[in-house]
């Protein structure tokens, strides 16, 4: 009996955890995501997909981000270098007032006003057919439905100019280099670590999904898009460096991380699919 009170006890404990956790989750838990994703600490990391990005479009070209979030990536030099050298204007898109905030100051803080932008709306919202050379999606697809992804990416090629090109960066995975048990168990895992970070992930998607969902937005268009792998690695290997981050639930938070990315060994790949527009 007292057995089963303390049990009791400790699940009250977590769920009231979880539940204060979920009312003071911030959109933008930076030190978490530069304790998971800092160059110099994991080789998959979203700044490198965007520096490699940056450097294939053509000098001048206008982009439209689509879920810029808090625009991170702007804290990393090479970013803020290659936007300024190559004359690139950015448009960042989110629907979250919190993140497009915390944008707005990174562009601030850096300078940044005369080529890169950002504002709250539903990219679908967005007015200037012909507009954009470039579209980017960076990891948005694991964030949400893949019915609101299709129809995202449908409604927004009317923003593109005839020659333009989306850019698709994600973390997704190879079926065939990642067991079924160990994909069932990441695909359990990924989602709880909002729970713990503070950053949602969203699920774990894998090449095969992707495919599906490009293909039911634009029928066709898989055969004339480009696919590479950026960046690969097994999960146990994207080091997580807390060391910096000062807040004790968001160190405990890195740790579960850790363990996760250990447990479930996933190969994990940064993949770059580049398609165009689409009629």
């Amino acid at each position: 009996m007292q057995a089963v009170t303390v049990g009791a006890s400790l699940v009250g404990a977590f769920a009231a955890w979880v539940w204060w956790r979920q009312r003071t989750f911030e959109d933008d838990d930076d030190e978490v995501y530069f304790a998971c994703f800092r160059p110099s600490a994991s080789p998959v990391a979203t700044p490198h997909a965007f520096v490699k990005i940056l450097e294939r479009l053509p000098p001048g070209s206008r982009v439209l981000d689509i879920g810029v979030g808090s625009g991170t990536y702007l804290e990393h030099d090479l970013v803020r270098k290659l936007l300024k050298e190559r004359r690139l204007h950015v448009d960042g898109v989110d629907i979250s007032v919190p993140n497009v905030a915390i944008c707005k100051q990174r562009i601030e803080k850096h300078g940044l006003g005369d080529c890169f932008t950002a504002i709250v709306e539903d990219a679908r919202e967005l007015k200037g057919d012909g507009t954009y050379d470039a579209l980017l999606f960076m990891e948005s697809f694991p964030v949400m439905s893949k019915a609101l992804f299709i129809d995202i990416y449908t409604k927004v090629q009317r923003l593109l100019k005839p020659a333009g090109q989306n850019y698709l960066y994600h973390n997704l995975v190879d079926p065939t280099k990642t067991g079924s048990l160990t994909l069932a168990s990441a695909r359990f895992l990924k989602p709880l670590l909002r729970v713990f970070v503070g950053i949602d992930f969203g699920r774990l998607t894998t090449i095969p999904e992707m495919w599906d969902c490009l293909d039911k937005a634009v029928p066709n268009i898989v055969p004339k898009s480009t696919f590479e792998v950026l960046l690969s690695c097994h999960s146990h290997e994207a080091s997580v460096d807390f060391s910096g981050v000062s807040n004790p639930l968001f160190r405990f938070g890195c740790l579960v991380f850790k363990m996760v990315m250990m447990v479930a060994n996933y190969h994990m790949e940064q993949h770059l699919i580049v398609t165009p527009k689409g009629m």
